[in-house]
Order: C-alpha cells, then sequence, then structure tokens
C-alpha cells in the first residue's frame, strides 16, 4: 500500500494529478498546469493560496477600543502574536470527540501588528473536512502547547511581558450558519475578547514629596494563578496570593498590571515605596459615579487610577473604560 504524501493528499483533494504523473499527461491544459504548481509549491504556513485547496484561512480583531497591550499605543495585535485554534464539529462544545480534521490546539501566529490581522500556521494549516462537514471554531492567546482537559492556566505573577499574560479567548460559527469548504478563499473573522481586568495607575509627586525617582509600586493580596476553562468559558480554581509589581511603562511613572478579576477585601492593597517611606491605599476605599464604591475588577474592563503621592498619604482618582466601557471612580489611599 502506497502511503501518499501531504502534498500528494492536498492534490488529490483537489483532483489533480500527482507531480509524478504529470510527466505522462499530454493533454493536461495550461489552466490545470498553473493551479498544480501552486498547489504543488504552498508552504504550510501560507494562508493565501492561490487556489482553493481546502485550507481554513483566519483572520482577526480584538473587542476593545484601547491597546491591547498599554504602552504600545494604537495597537492591538503585536506581529508574531501566538493562537491556539480548535476545528470542532458545527453547534458541539469543545471535547476530544467534537474535533475535526485532528486540528486540536492547532498554533498560528498573528501575520501583522495593528488592530486587525491575518494569522498563518505555524507549521501545519487547518483544512475544512473534504465530506462539506460544518464547522466551528474556538480559538485564544497566548497559546500553550500542553492543555489539560482544555483548560488554559493562567499565571499573572510576572507582568515585564503584559502581551505573554493577556488573556484572549474568540469563537465562530459564522451566525449559527457553521463554516464548510465553500467558505473558499473568505477568512473565518474571529473577535477575541478579553478575559482579565486591567489596572493602570498614573502616578505624580504632591506637597512634601521631591522626587519619585526610585519609586516602587506593589499591589498585594491578589490571586496570581487560575484556570481557564476553554469549553465554558469560566474561570476558576484561582489561588497563589503574592505581591504583584506591576510593568513600569518607560521613561514615565505610569504602572501597569493585568490582573485576575476579583472582589475586593481589605487585603487589596496598592503600596507605594519612595524616599524611605511606603503609603498604602487599600483599592475597595473608592468613590465614583453618583458617590458608587467600586467592589470589584470585572473581567475585560480597564481601571486607571491618577494617584498623586503626597507627604503624609496617597490621594487617587481613577476612571474605568475600554476593554468594557463603565463609569468613573475615585479613591483616597493613607
Amino acid at each position: 500500500m502506497k502511503i501518499m504524501s501531504k502534498q500528494e493528499q492536498r492534490q488529490t483533494r483537489l483532483g489533480l494529478p500527482s507531480v509524478s504523473n504529470l510527466c505522462k499527461t499530454k493533454f493536461l491544459s495550461a489552466l490545470a498546469v498553473t493551479a498544480l504548481l501552486f498547489a504543488s509549491c504552498s508552504s504550510d504556513d501560507d494562508n493565501t493560496p492561490e487556489v482553493n485547496d481546502g485550507r481554513v484561512l483566519f483572520s482577526s480583531g480584538v473587542n476593545a477600543a484601547t491597546p491591547k497591550v498599554g504602552g504600545n499605543v494604537g495597537s492591538t495585535w503585536d506581529q508574531n502574536d501566538p493562537v491556539g485554534i480548535f476545528m470542532v464539529k458545527h453547534g458541539q462544545a469543545l471535547s476530544a470527540a467534537n474535533i475535526l480534521e485532528g486540528a486540536d490546539n492547532v498554533e498560528y501566529k498573528a501575520k501583522d501588528t495593528g488592530m486587525s490581522t491575518a494569522f498563518t500556521a505555524i507549521s501545519s494549516p487547518i483544512f475544512y473536512p473534504v465530506n462539506g462537514d460544518k464547522a466551528d471554531f474556538i480559538a485564544y492567546h497566548p497559546y500553550k502547547s500542553t492543555l489539560t482537559d482544555f483548560k488554559y492556566p493562567i499565571n499573572v505573577a510576572t507582568q515585564t511581558n503584559q502581551s505573554a499574560i493577556d488573556l484572549l479567548y474568540a469563537t465562530a460559527d459564522k451566525s449559527g450558519a457553521g463554516y464548510d469548504k465553500s467558505q473558499g478563499t473568505t477568512a473565518v473573522d474571529m473577535k477575541f475578547s478579553h478575559q482579565l481586568t486591567k489596572v493602570v495607575i498614573k502616578v505624580t509627586k504632591g506637597a512634601g514629596v521631591a522626587d519619585l525617582t526610585g519609586m516602587t509600586v506593589k499591589i498585594k493580596g491578589m490571586n496570581t494563578t487560575a484556570d481557564f476553562d476553554l469549553v465554558s468559558p469560566a474561570i476558576s480554581n484561582e489561588a497563589d496570593v503574592a505581591d504583584i509589581t506591576p510593568y513600569n511603562v518607560p521613561s514615565s511613572t505610569n504602572y501597569e498590571a493585568i490582573l485576575l478579576p476579583v472582589t475586593f477585601t481589605g487585603s487589596h492593597v496598592v503600596e507605594f515605596t519612595v524616599g524611605g517611606n511606603t503609603y498604602s491605599w487599600t483599592m475597595s476605599k473608592n468613590v465614583g459615579d453618583a458617590n458608587a464604591q467600586v467592589t470589584e475588577l470585572k473581567p475585560a474592563h480597564i481601571y486607571t487610577f491618577n494617584v498623586t503621592v503626597k507627604k503624609n498619604e496617597v490621594e487617587a482618582k481613577g476612571t474605568i473604560q475600554g476593554w468594557t466601557m463603565g463609569g468613573a471612580f475615585n479613591g483616597t489611599a493613607d
């Protein structure tokens, strides 16, 4: 029994002769020859084939009015951002039994930097079922090579590379109709949504504070690990409370952290240490629109706090916006 190579299998999908038989075929039209050459020379990570060979094309934006990563103004995707993609039976939940064509956590990468991008496969791309079966897609960022029971391990303990911890999730079912090989060279457009929350702290010096040089900031009382169920989707198993050092945007006194959503307790505190003194702000002590107190950090929200460090206190005024729009909030730290 002859085992066909990927190239030969792809040519069979197209109904074209193999390269070895090409020389024996005397009456093949020029058009078919051109199609064969394109199919034979197309690389696995090329998501823009010249002919419809059955591969799935992907493109995406992010459901956000603000950057995916702070400090990178005007950009959501970074080139080569890795995503994992599953192709499942249309209308069915993500499970081992429902995965089509072996498309189980296939790694793709963002082709461009910007608000939207196409994706290219790292190795072998995903192909639609040859028999015409309908398919749906589930995707996430950033990619993990190993998942257990379709659960994504979250860890926000280290904030130095926020793109590497900014968990995004997307599904695509063509408005309930499902996708199949008739989609041709039209890309599956996936809309990713943020699953975590973001805190931005903008610090200025106030009365009695000469300089903020050397200031350190710590966010205390936060869980740093959890699981994200790609089936549900939902976050669970929050654990490992630890101090979090937010990312200091270069050449600024702005600090940013991507955190697990949380309902505030008195243990959720931000500490500012400067000039040998440490100032503390309890995050639950804040007042917002219509004097409403902020009680939690919600998924897909950005909370921005303008903080003034004074001799005897820290004064904080905050706003919430952006991944999902909300109201404005104020807070005081002592």
